[in-house]
């Protein structure tokens, strides 16, 4: 290969996953910043005048002696039963002297932990490159920034300082609000964080949590964060019901006591409030991050304790937006509403804790805050004047045209549609990038390809035009991908004219795909459905079937990897790793002190594999031990259950490798008839690419981020570590089917090229002239190169389509939970594309 050609290759790589980064960066800050960078200067230049409320009438507001926010960490709504729940929703409903108030919260996109937590405490839905910042770790928490929007707990801070705040729980708080030191924080009195770093730890993480709730006597506001129900969904998804049953009695047992302690109360005075509810629901598959209903409805419990008569329980269900909880904790506080908030007060809490008078004065805060976010428009004008006339108004009857005030304020705010220039700003860099890289990546396809090049660049296209102007065509994109594989391998057949086995090596790949497909349901409209892998696991055959995958993977893996005996070793320690780890887990039921034998099985074959890398470096064997390395590495992140995923990949990968030696004997024997031969060329490298696809579907993954599987990020560490390695891990895990495919196929693919163009090139030796050298070059410039070259030509071709989406789409209802969450992958798989080809050009 010219060393040259190599290194535009890899630059052309590394510009596309930079132009992809520079559009992220744009959508998911741009749209930002471009509705709240002036908030504040806005709220406190509006020229509106209170009318006939003023802060005088207020003066003497009631507050609450106590308040306590309890936040299950993926409490779905469905697991809010009285079966569940006893206590909560059964027993307290016959308190005398206890209102029981219950409401289904709708919760914005990304619905991971941080971006929920800063809605809960700002009032508004944070940028969605968040989802990123969410899995930071401990080593980050040094930072003394924080939070530096206006927030709920500053307003507190300034307003009351006398009031005591306490939290104990996830530290993803205190990533917000950070401690100056070990002995003082400016937010909490006192505060412990609890690490999600052992992701099966399903109960000491929540037991370091309930020990603090002695701490209730000197707490006025206190915060607890779970993180146990999180675990279990993570780990056994929604499905395990005497896991989830019995965490879920706990949390119950928790608030029952709680309850206990607030009740015990002396004062007469006040009301003491206790709320329930969770940072985000839990989907199907058990993660986070998407758009389903079960990831984004969650529940609110809110339950008032205490003081003068209160209004009967109230069971029956509103639904409210997560953004609401901000300015009513504000509100029951007496304090101001942060700036930026665009939330609703919530009316049944609130009118516990106030007058009539009280409430008008917050409801014509709360419009005069929204109108603020809304600023300088027509329609905030005339919402100014409907606000004037209101605030001259008879109480009561002002409080109803408040609330219709405010929700009209709140509509309008969520479908205002800012214009986003850094948006646009990004979509011309990134387009002007991506062009220039495709026209010169097909100039080099056309001295390949010649006339038939347009068949190429048609394969390309096709797919992301058909794919990416379509929300639900994103969402259940695996089918179109599966459809587009099978497809070829059917016209791969009709197109042979080589021997019968070739077309029983297709017959035997479409088998391995059929049954892939049904291994892990995925997409967003049926991955509730059972697959294969829910039939495994219900009946305890994980153990089995990684068995059978190990099988499989030894025999195709004699003449690919060439099996040495620490190959054998390391394939054998895998295996009996997981397998000792998946009896671990049940039998432990989330015990740490298990967890770290866990942790120390993964270490041992981690080890191994090493040992494995450096004993064929050691023999010179570089493609070996590479090759061989990354398929134990990439086995050894995957659950038990996905080994048969891996394992059909490979052998699929062999079956391709086969299909690549048949098309390149047909040129070999067959030179008369070019158009023919070329036409298979591009037959079989767009299987690769298409396979490689398909492939990534296979393991359950989709476009949306609650199939991310965050617990390879943790595999064989005991104590935190830096981001870059947990992201590498995740990274390597999502992405191992299309790598292996991408590595091995290439390998293959390079490897009997280069026999061929040594056999097909017959040039004698004493004919080197300047003409038959560069003859010879160019030869082997065509094969060498077509494989990369396709790939990042495709790879290209989806990226213009998607920013062209992205474009149009901006201001569509499902750009945050569809959209952008579809354009993250796309980055990761241009560092797919870019680690291939670095492979190709400087490994092989």
């Amino acid at each position: 290969m010219i060393p040259r050609l190599k290194a535009y290759l890899v630059i052309i790589a590394v510009f596309q996953c930079i132009s992809l980064c520079i559009l992220l960066m744009g959508i998911t800050g741009g749209f930002e910043s471009a509705a709240s960078s002036n908030v504040e200067d806005t709220h406190k230049k509006a020229n509106v005048k209170p009318g006939n409320f003023t802060d005088a009438e207020a003066s003497a507001e009631q507050m609450p002696e106590k308040v306590v926010l309890v936040v299950i960490d993926a409490l779905r709504l469905d697991f809010m039963t009285e079966e569940n729940f006893p206590f909560l929703l059964g027993t307290l409903g016959k308190y005398q002297s206890t209102s029981v108030l219950k409401f289904d919260v709708k919760v914005d996109s990304p619905t991971v932990t941080l971006p929920r937590v800063k809605t809960l405490v700002t009032g508004k839905a944070p940028v969605y490159l968040d989802v990123l910042r969410n899995f930071q770790t401990a080593d980050t928490l040094s930072s003394k920034t924080g939070l530096n929007q206006p927030n709920l707990i500053a307003s507190l801070r300034k307003e009351l300082p006398d009031v005591n705040i306490c939290f104990f729980g996830d530290e993803t708080w205190l990533r917000l609000f950070p401690a100056e030191d070990e002995s003082y924080s400016p937010y909490f009195k006192k505060w412990e964080g609890v690490t999600s770093f052992y992701v099966r730890d399903f109960y000491e993480v929540d037991n370091n949590v309930t020990r603090h709730l002695e701490d209730i006597d000197e707490c006025n506001f206190l915060i607890l964060h779970y993180l146990g129900l999180d675990h279990i969904g993570h780990v056994h998804g929604p499905k395990q019901s005497d896991l989830l049953k019995r965490k879920l009695v706990e949390m119950d047992h928790v608030l029952q006591h709680l309850h206990s302690h607030l009740s015990q109360l002396k004062s007469k005075k006040s009301k003491n409030l206790l709320m329930v509810t969770g940072d985000h629901g839990m989907a199907n598959v058990g993660g986070h991050g998407g758009s389903s209903y079960e990831e984004v409805f969650t529940p609110l419990i809110g339950v008032v304790i205490g003081g003068l008569p209160l209004h009967h329980s109230r069971l029956e269900t509103k639904t409210i937006n997560q953004i609401d909880i901000a300015p009513t904790l504000a509100a029951i506080w007496n304090v101001e509403i942060p700036h930026e908030s665009r939330g609703q007060l919530i009316l049944d809490l609130v009118e516990q804790f106030k007058s009539t008078d009280q409430l008008a004065n917050y409801y014509q805060k709360n419009c005069k805050q929204l109108l603020s976010v809304l600023g300088k428009t027509r329609k905030a004008a005339t919402y100014k004047l409907w606000w004037t006339e209101i605030s001259k108004m008879d109480k009561p009857l002002a409080i109803k045209k408040y609330i219709e005030l405010e929700q009209e304020l709140a509509s309008t705010l969520q479908d205002t549609k800012s214009s986003n220039a850094n948006l646009l700003c990004s979509f011309v860099i990134a387009m002007v990038i991506l062009v220039c890289m495709q026209i010169y990546l097909f100039s080099c396809l056309k001295k390949v390809l010649g006339r038939h090049s347009r068949y190429a660049l048609g394969a390309v296209f096709i797919p992301p035009l058909l794919l990416y102007f379509s929300s639900s065509f994103i969402e259940e994109e695996h089918y179109i991908r599966y459809y587009f594989y099978s497809s070829v391998l059917v016209l791969f057949i009709f197109w042979n004219n080589g021997p019968k086995d070739i077309t029983l090596v297709v017959l035997k790949s479409m088998c391995f795909h059929r049954i892939a497909t049904n291994l892990n349901q995925t997409g967003d409209k049926w991955s509730h459905l059972s697959d294969l892998n829910d039939l495994i696991l219900d009946h305890q055959l994980q153990w089995l079937t990684a068995a059978i995958a190990v099988i499989l993977l030894y025999l195709h893996s004699q003449k690919t990897v060439k099996c040495s005996r620490s190959f054998k070793v390391g394939l054998l320690a895998v295996y009996v790793t997981k397998t000792v780890t998946v009896y671990i887990d049940e039998s432990s039921r989330g015990q740490v002190h298990w967890l770290l034998v866990d942790s120390k099985l993964q270490k041992i074959a981690f080890f191994l594999i090493l040992l494995h890398f450096i004993q064929h470096l050691y023999k010179g064997h570089v493609r070996q031990a590479v090759l061989s390395t990354v398929l134990i590495f990439f086995l050894s992140l995957q659950r038990l259950q996905n080994f048969l995923v891996l394992s059909i990949v490979f052998a699929q990968q062999n079956y391709l490798g086969k299909l690549i030696t048949h098309q390149q004997e047909g040129i070999k024997h067959d030179k008369s008839n070019k158009s023919s031969n070329r036409i298979n060329s591009i037959l079989t490298r767009v299987l690769i690419i298409w396979f490689a696809h398909a492939s990534f579907y296979y393991q359950g993954n989709s476009n949306g981020l609650a199939t991310v599987d965050v617990t390879a990020g943790y595999i064989g560490i005991e104590s935190y570590s830096s981001n870059f390695l947990i992201g590498s891990l995740i990274f390597f895990n999502t992405f191992s089917s299309p790598l292996l495919t991408y590595l091995f196929v290439a390998r293959s693919h390079s490897s009997k090229e280069a026999v061929m163009n040594g056999s097909s090139s017959h040039m004698p030796n004493h004919a080197s002239n300047a003409n038959n050298v560069k003859t010879s070059k160019d030869r082997g410039h065509k094969s060498m190169e077509f494989l990369p070259v396709l790939l990042l030509l495709s790879m290209g071709a989806e990226s213009i389509v998607y920013c062209c989406s992205i474009l149009v789409f901006q201001n569509h209802l499902f750009i945050w939970s569809v959209f952008v969450p579809k354009l993250m992958y796309i980055v990761s798989q241009s560092v797919v594309c870019a680690i291939a080809c670095t492979f190709y050009a400087f490994v092989l």
